[in-house]
């Protein structure tokens, strides 16, 4: 399953995914892409910070044993 939504507004939760999951993939908009890319355009997205990631309940759709990559 593949999710692209902005998780600053989507409770993640078994009820809204259906599932636990084995391998969790978060890829916000990190500043360092500002950073690194001269010139580069994101309409819509604000660059995420670790205070935001922490905030994501990421327990409450990891299985017991999981992974989570950033």
């Amino acid at each position: 399953m593949a999710l692209c939504a902005d998780l600053r507004k989507f409770k993640l939760s078994v009820q809204n995914l259906g599932t636990k999951f084995d391998v969790i993939l978060i890829d916000p908009p990190w500043p360092e892409y500002s950073r690194r890319v001269a010139g580069i355009v994101r309409p819509g997205e604000e660059d995420w910070d670790w205070e935001e990631l922490r905030a994501l309940d990421i327990a409450a759709i990891a299985a017991d044993v999981s992974c989570c990559f950033l």
